[in-house]
């Protein structure tokens, strides 16, 4: 029901959705492997308020539970990843990854390795966001090498 719910085209219905799959990932962290996903593949959602609405509510979970970044911050990297992710999308990837609370020790260097890697492929591309996302890696390289 959940995931039928996420991919309806009515903003108020998806952002319901994903306050309802976040609450359910607080309550059940454990239980964390389809509902993550389903609530990480909306930072790229088309919709800005939806994938705010994703990055907001990623971060309370991680409010409850610290002990999901490293968890929640792979699965944004995946994302990042995607061969054919819309600028937009791998920008709001970018922007999460960089406000971080980061409590574990290998996370930061993780963290540089696909900044860079992101860097290496966004210098090849010609994308809309090419300043604005490669200011926002740089961001994230800043932040980790102060740690």
């Amino acid at each position: 029901v959940k995931q039928t719910l996420m991919g309806d085209s009515i903003n108020a219905q998806r952002i319901f959705a994903l306050r309802s799959a976040c609450s359910l990932l607080k309550s059940v962290p454990e239980g964390e492997a389809i509902v993550l996903a389903m609530v990480v593949n909306k930072l790229g959602d088309p919709h800005t308020k939806t994938a705010a609405a994703a990055a907001h509510e990623l971060r309370n979970v991680l409010d409850v539970h610290p002990n999901m970044t490293p968890i929640v911050a792979r699965e944004v990297q995946q994302l990042a990843h995607r061969p054919q992710l819309a600028p937009r999308a791998l920008y709001n990837c970018v922007i999460f990854l960089n406000q971080l609370r980061l409590t574990n020790d290998s996370l930061p260097s993780a963290l540089v390795k696909t900044y860079f890697r992101l860097f290496d492929v966004t210098v090849r591309k010609e994308e809309q966001l090419k300043g604005r996302l490669l200011s926002a890696l740089l961001t994230g390289v800043n932040r980790e090498q102060r740690r």
